[in-house]
C-alpha cells in the first residue's frame, strides 16, 4: 500500500476514523484487499465492504481486485462469472451505494418487493452483523454527493452518523470532496459516535499542503509524505486551453492520436454517440476508436473496456462515466465544460503511467475544455465559474494531478466553491433527522417507504428507477424516465403498450426464453396521461404491470427476472441503444 493508506490503516487500528484525501490514481481503492488481509489477521473485523458509487465502479473494483481473492459484489445487474452476496455474508464485498443504504436502511435488496408488499419486514440482522463486524470502506465519496443533491448529502450524513453510533470500522475515501460536507461528516462521527475523526491527505513538501478550507473548524488534519508519487507527477506540465466546440477541435484529436491514446468526454449519451459517428467518419484507422457509456449492454461493454487497456494509441469517446475509477491512460483529454470537480476526475484519466507518462513529462499534458456542455444535468453557474477560472489560469498553468500549491486543482475547487456556494440548507436539516431517526430506531421499513412515496421518490440515494432493457446484444440497463421518452424509438409494443418478457432466471444466458411477456398498460396510461410522474406512482405502475404478468404463469417452482423487450434495430453494436438514430 502507498505511504498514505498504511497510514489510514494504523489510524483505524488505533480507534479512529480515517478520512484519506489523495489524487485520483493514487492507489486508494486498491489497497481495499490488503487492508482486509491486516484487519482480519490482527483481529479487527471479519470482513470488508467496500461502497462505490457507480456501477461501473463495482464492475472494475470487483474484476480486477476483489475476484481473484474470493470476493463477491452486490449491485442491479449481473457481472458475468461473477459471485454476488446481496446480504454481504461474504468476507470481501464491493457494492454499490444504491445496494448499501437499501441494505442499511432495513430494506434487502434481495427481498425488497416482499417487503414493498407488506407480505416480510426483510431479513436485515444478518446484513447488520455483516456491516459491524466489517470494515466499511466509501470509496469515491466525492461523487457519492453529484448530480440530485436533494437526498443525496442526507442520506450519506445518515449514514456516517449510524455507522459511528454502531461503532461500526469506517474509512471514507474521496478525491475532490467539497470541504463544507467534509467538516459535516467528520465533526458528525465525533458528535454522534464520541470517536475521534483524522483528516489524511497527501502531503506536497516543497509545494506546500493542501489547503482544505478547514482551518480553525476543530477537525484534526494531517499531512503524509509521499515523495515517490510525488516526485513522478511533479515532473508532469499541462497544457490547459478553452475551444468553442466538437466541430474545432476533431481534427486535432485525430492529430493527437496517432501519437498516443486520446480521450474525449462528452456530458451525454447523444453527444458522446454523436461525437463518435463523427470521428468514425473522419479517422484513418477506425479500428482504433473506442466508445463507453451508460447504455451500451454488458458484451459490448466489456469489449469496450478490453480495447481501452490494449490500445497504446487511439481515441477514446465516452461520457462521465469514464471518471468513476475506469482506468484510461490518455495522452491528452478534451471534454465538454463540467464542475471543476468533474473536470478534475476526467483530467485524471491522462499521462498515469508508462509510455503515455513519459511523453507526458517530455511535451506536456493536453486539456481542452469546451465551451459547450451538451446540455447537462449540471447547474449552470458551477459550469460558467469552472469556464472562467481556467481562462484565468491556463497560461500560468493548471497542475491536474497534484492538489498543492498555487497551481494545485485544489485551488481551483476552493474558489469555485467560494464562487456559487453548495448545497442549499433548505429542508436538509430536517430530512437528515429523519433518515437519521428511522436508522436509530426499530422503525419498520413500510414507514420509510411511505415517506418515499410522499416525496415522489424511487430510492434513498436519488430518485432514479434503473430498469432492464433486452438487447440482441445483451441487457441494458437505462433510466425509467428516458425509457418512456423514447419508448416508441427504441421498444416493442404489445397491444398498444411497451412490452414485458419474464424469463426463468436460472436459465442458462445462452438458452434464455421468454415463459410469459405482456403489455406495461398501466405504467404507460399513465405515462401518456402526464399525470402522477413521480417516480413513486410511475414504479408502483411498472410493478403492478410486472406482478399480473408474471401471475399468469402457472408453474409450481422457479424464479423469474423481466424485462423490455428493445426493437432489433434500435440497438448498434459497438454503439448502443440509440433507438435507430440518436
Amino acid at each position: 500500500m502507498r505511504p498514505l493508506m498504511e497510514r489510514a490503516f494504523e489510524e483505524l487500528q488505533s480507534g479512529k476514523v480515517p478520512i484519506v484525501i489523495a489524487p485520483t490514481g493514487y492507489g486508494k481503492t486498491a489497497a481495499s484487499p490488503e487492508i482486509y488481509r491486516r484487519a482480519k489477521g490482527e483481529g479487527l473485523a471479519s470482513g470488508l465492504i467496500h461502497v462505490a458509487p457507480l456501477r461501473s465502479l463495482v464492475t472494475m473494483i470487483y474484476t480486477s481486485f476483489f475476484k481473484k481473492r474470493g470476493g463477491a459484489y452486490q449491485m442491479h445487474g449481473s457481472i458475468e462469472f461473477g459471485d454476488k452476496s446481496p446480504y454481504f455474508l461474504r468476507e470481501l464485498v464491493v457494492t454499490t451505494l444504491d445496494s448499501y443504504l437499501w441494505n442499511l436502511f432495513r430494506i434487502p435488496v434481495l427481498e425488497a418487493h416482499v417487503v414493498e408488499a407488506g407480505m416480510s419486514r426483510g431479513h436485515y440482522y444478518p446484513i447488520y452483523t455483516s456491516i459491524l463486524t466489517s470494515v466499511n470502506v466509501l470509496d469515491e465519496a466525492h461523487l457519492m454527493i453529484g448530480g440530485d443533491r436533494s437526498t443525496i448529502v442526507e442520506s450519506i450524513q445518515a449514514t456516517v452518523r449510524t455507522l459511528a453510533k454502531l461503532e461500526a470500522q469506517m474509512i471514507i475515501e474521496t478525491a475532490t470532496m467539497p470541504s463544507r460536507i467534509l467538516k459535516e461528516i467528520a465533526k458528525d462521527v465525533s458528535r454522534y459516535g464520541g470517536r475521534e475523526t483524522i483528516v489524511l491527505a497527501l502531503g506536497c513538501g516543497r509545494e506546500g499542503y493542501i489547503d482544505l478550507g478547514l482551518a480553525g473548524e476543530g477537525v484534526n488534519v494531517e499531512y503524509v509524505e509521499d515523495e515517490d508519487w510525488l516526485g513522478r507527477n511533479n515532473e508532469l506540465s499541462w497544457n490547459t486551453s478553452l475551444a468553442s466546440g466538437w466541430e474545432s477541435v476533431v481534427d486535432d484529436m485525430i492529430r493527437d492520436s496517432d501519437e498516443g491514446l486520446v480521450l474525449g468526454v462528452s456530458n451525454t449519451v447523444t453527444g458522446a454517440i454523436r461525437l463518435y459517428n463523427e470521428l468514425a467518419r473522419r479517422a484513418r484507422e477506425k479500428e482504433n476508436l473506442v466508445l463507453i457509456h451508460g447504455r451500451l449492454a454488458e458484451e459490448d461493454r466489456l469489449k469496450a473496456e478490453r480495447r481501452m487497456r490494449e490500445l497504446s494509441r487511439g481515441i477514446v469517446v465516452s461520457t462521465p462515466v469514464i471518471e468513476a475509477g475506469v482506468d484510461v491512460n490518455s495522452i491528452a483529454v478534451y471534454t465538454e465544460a463540467a464542475p471543476i470537480e468533474n473536470l478534475v476526475q476526467r483530467v485524471g484519466r491522462a499521462c498515469r503511467r508508462g509510455e503515455s507518462l513519459k511523453r507526458c513529462i517530455d511535451e506536456g499534458g493536453k486539456v481542452v475544455v469546451l465551451r459547450e456542455n451538451g446540455n447537462s444535468h449540471y447547474e449552470r453557474r458551477e459550469v460558467e465559474t469552472a469556464l472562467t477560472l481556467i481562462g484565468r489560469r491556463s497560461e500560468e498553468g493548471i497542475d491536474w494531478r497534484v492538489p498543492c500549491g498555487e497551481k494545485g486543482y485544489t485551488k481551483l475547487i476552493n474558489e469555485a466553491q467560494s464562487t456559487h456556494g453548495l448545497y442549499p440548507n433548505i429542508g436538509r436539516q430536517a430530512l437528515t433527522a429523519l433518515f437519521d431517526a428511522y436508522l436509530n430506531n426499530d422503525g419498520k421499513p413500510d414507514a420509510l417507504l411511505d415517506v418515499l412515496k410522499t416525496m415522489g421518490s424511487c430510492g434513498i440515494y436519488r430518485s432514479v428507477l434503473m430498469v432492464p432493457i433486452m438487447t440482441p446484444r445483451g441487457t441494458v440497463t437505462a433510466d425509467l424516465y428516458w425509457t418512456l421518452a423514447k419508448a416508441e424509438e427504441v421498444l416493442e409494443f404489445e397491444e398498444g403498450a411497451p412490452r414485458i418478457i419474464v424469463i426463468d432466471r436460472f436459465q442458462e444466458r445462452s438458452s434464455r426464453e421468454e415463459v410469459a411477456s405482456g403489455p406495461a398498460k398501466s405504467l404507460w396510461e399513465r405515462w401518456k396521461a402526464g399525470r402522477g410522474r413521480s417516480c413513486s406512482m410511475l414504479a408502483l405502475n411498472l410493478k403492478n404491470d410486472v406482478s399480473r404478468i408474471l401471475a399468469s404463469i402457472q408453474r409450481d417452482r422457479g424464479a423469474y427476472t423481466w424485462f423490455f423487450k428493445a426493437r432489433d434495430e434500435a440497438y448498434q453494436e459497438g454503439v448502443g441503444l440509440t433507438g435507430g438514430g440518436i
